[in-house]
């Protein structure tokens, strides 16, 4: 996949901090084609690459949001990566749902807000240049372009397709 994206791309991954996250961050850099690795995190993350921009935001915010916008200042992106998302939180009390009874409005609210409000309206989300639409099941690749690592599966293959574990 990276062999269809010009030399020196840059690139976004959204939720850097997380286990995907990291794993996609480690695949982009160990490939000497992307010039410019974005990596918005909630957490700080460790420098060794130089072509490694960590950025320290939490985007399910309008300030984390306007942090990422602030440091992208209109950065075309050849490649995003969103790997955002939540499945429980002990400190809210959300915990995956076992039964139809076990549903709570509140803790479903946070979990869209989180897992789809945010990935869409986070800057750089809609990387989609002169009209083009994706290609199947959303991917599109090519300068300018999309692609949303979306599932733990599609980014394990893109990590096994690099000659990462």
């Amino acid at each position: 996949m990276l062999a269809q994206l010009p030399e020196g791309f840059t690139t976004l991954v959204t939720g850097a901090g997380g286990g995907i996250g990291r794993a996609v961050v480690e695949t982009l850099l160990a490939s000497p084609r992307p010039g410019r690795v974005i990596a918005a995190s909630r957490r700080p993350m460790p420098q060794a690459d130089p072509r490694l921009e960590p950025l320290e935001a939490d985007l399910t915010t309008p300030e984390g949001r306007e942090r990422l916008a602030a440091h992208l200042d209109g950065t075309p992106l050849h490649l995003t990566f969103n790997t955002l998302g939540m499945l429980h939180d002990e400190a809210l009390g959300i915990h995956p749902e076992k039964k139809l009874d076990d549903l709570d409005a509140e803790a479903m609210a946070h979990l869209f807000h989180v897992n789809a409000t945010t990935p869409a309206a986070a800057p750089g989300a809609a990387a989609q240049p002169e009209g083009r639409a994706p290609g199947p099941g959303g991917q599109s690749l090519g300068p300018g372009r999309l692609h949303r690592g979306q599932s733990s599966g599609r980014l394990v293959r893109l990590s096994r397709q690099q000659g990462s574990p």
